[in-house]
């Protein structure tokens, strides 16, 4: 299998990423004050030991903490068991068995969130979790924030004036409404670019009436109460939390894509199976159409993007770790952005921080962030990174049967193999900038093409689409 990373050579989408990362949205969103207060739940999560709550919790076989017992027990009584005891006195014994019901409720939910939380635990004990979902998600750090010995279980309550609701009376969580929070910080990223493009024809003295000045008035009030609301403690009121049923919040908890990741390795031993195991003399070229078809469908199409990019797919490497250090040249001793053809003219619309040229870690990390939120080139890059995978083991099989039979043949056969192997990989593989593998077009005969349309020693797996 593959060693290094299979990131080759430069990709145009770097240069792009460069200039992109400052001039859009995705930067100034990404290290500004708006995704630093989107991130503060992930900073207070990171003080804590998740490990610590995930062995407690396993430890007591996914016993409540007693402030979650405590928190249940206040929930019953009061009005609750008030209620009853009305309804006992006058032998109202429709009333009581409703009572009885929605204790019956509470009490299945009391230990589907008990099974949450232990299921929780145990994915993290067993590095099942994302990583982005762990380490990248604020929603996905505030949701192992469950670990913690506190209560967390509210009774959903319909609004006020409202009589009956969805799940009235049902025992969830309250969590950050981070939908709320996206479309209140996009509204207030399109108020500030209106701004701002006012600003710029202002000072450039190309509007001829006064009449903008009170729309940037208006504007400016708008961002005024964009901050405040997002500065503001989260609450139910202001509506930057939410109340989520224990079944939603359980599919919010995202763990690594294991089929994804066995499909992909279905694909990478199919191949290499295929070059090892041919005939000594045979000719085996790499299947590029093919082999790409089968990931682009079996595993880019089908898999979680956010753990293809960030976990583990290939046995050791990561596709995000390799895009950052491909991005800033960590095994070239650096990278500037000259050296990914970004000019001079082109310097003042990069993101280079500190303009100096040189592509330091947070730059490398903005340009990463601007290529994953753009999904069409992130999943461009994912089926290209995954090909270059499968094909280095192509290669690699070859090499392992020559070495294996070098004895038994021929000098004659080992040339032409060299001569006609069409996927020998060389520089006129790439076009422009980016991994474009051509095979040599020879004549063949017709019962050569029955042969390459043979497809069936391919994928061998169900789990393997071809």
């Amino acid at each position: 299998m593959s060693k290094t990373s299979p990131l080759k050579g430069p990709h145009e989408f770097l240069v792009k990423g460069a200039y992109d990362a400052a001039g859009n949205q995705v930067y100034q969103h990404y290290i500004q004050k708006t995704h630093e207060r989107l991130m503060q739940i992930g900073n207070e999560a990171s003080q804590w030991d998740f490990g610590t709550g995930a062995r407690r919790i396993l430890n007591s076989k996914g016993r409540l903490p007693q402030s979650e017992i405590d928190n249940v027990r206040k929930i019953l009584s009061g009005p609750r068991k008030e209620e009853y005891d009305n309804y006992a006195r006058n032998n109202d014994t429709a009333g009581m068995e409703k009572i009885k019901e929605e204790e019956i409720k509470h009490n299945q939910q009391l230990q589907q969130f008990g099974q949450m939380r232990m299921n929780l635990a145990r994915a993290f004990a067993n590095g099942e979790l994302q990583n982005h979902f762990l380490h990248r998600s604020p929603q996905g750090k505030e949701i192992a924030e469950m670990m913690r010995d506190v209560d967390r279980l509210r009774e959903k309550k319909c609004p006020p004036g409202v009589e009956d609701c969805e799940n009235k009376g049902d025992w969830g969580l309250e969590i950050r409404d981070y939908k709320k929070i996206a479309d209140v910080t996009s509204a207030m990223q399109k108020a500030q670019a209106e701004l701002n493009n006012l600003q710029t024809l202002d000072e450039q003295g190309r509007l001829y009436s006064n009449e903008h000045l009170d729309r940037m008035g208006e504007l400016q009030s708008e961002i005024n109460g964009y901050n405040e609301l997002l500065n503001a403690e989260p609450s139910m009121e202001n509506g930057l939390l939410k109340w989520a049923s224990i079944d939603e919040v359980s599919g919010m908890i995202k763990t690594i894509d294991v089929n994804s990741k066995n499909r992909l390795e279905a694909i990478r031993k199919s191949v290499y199976d295929r070059a090892f195991g041919s005939h000594p003399e045979d000719e085996i070229t790499f299947r590029k159409d093919k082999v790409l078809e089968s990931i682009n469908n079996g595993v880019i199409a089908s898999g979680d993007i956010n753990s293809l990019v960030y976990d583990e797919m290939i046995n050791g490497r990561i596709f995000y770790d390799d895009l950052v250090g491909h991005i800033k040249g960590a095994n070239d001793g650096g990278k500037t952005y000259k050296d990914w053809g970004v000019t001079d003219d082109m310097m003042w619309n990069t993101g280079d921080v500190n303009q100096d040229g040189i592509i330091s870690d947070e730059e490398a990390e903005n340009i990463a962030q601007a290529v994953v939120n753009n999904e069409p080139v992130i999943k461009k890059e994912l089926s290209e990174y995954m090909l270059q995978h499968v094909y280095s083991n192509h290669e690699e099989a070859l090499a392992a049967k020559r070495e294996k039979y070098g004895s038994n043949v021929t000098e004659e056969i080992l040339d032409s193999e060299q001569k006609t192997d069409a996927t020998e990989l060389n520089p006129n593989h790439f076009e422009g900038s980016h991994f474009n593998f051509k095979e040599d077009v020879e004549e063949t005969t017709e019962e050569d093409d029955d042969e390459e349309e043979d497809v069936g020693d391919f994928i061998e797996t169900e789990d393997t689409l071809a």
